[in-house]
């Protein structure tokens, strides 16, 4: 991730949970919800004042065998 890509990322994590492409997650990671960023993923959940940031995932295919699956 380049710096501009970084800085892109932080500050939408800093603007959780109220704006942003946000999804909630189903199924096993039900509980968890997910933050588009660009080609990125943001995985977190939100514990009263707190949002916690799980994973960061890569784009599909970035250099991962998984392709960036949670």
């Amino acid at each position: 991730m380049d710096d501009d890509a970084a800085k892109n990322m932080f500050s939408k994590i800093m603007a959780l949970p109220e704006f942003g492409d946000i999804k909630p997650l189903e199924g096993r990671h039900a509980g968890l919800s997910r933050l588009r960023v660009g080609d990125w993923r943001v995985i977190f959940a939100e514990e009263d004042d707190t949002v916690l940031v799980g994973y960061i995932l890569p784009p599909a295919g970035a250099g991962s065998s998984e392709g960036g699956a949670l």
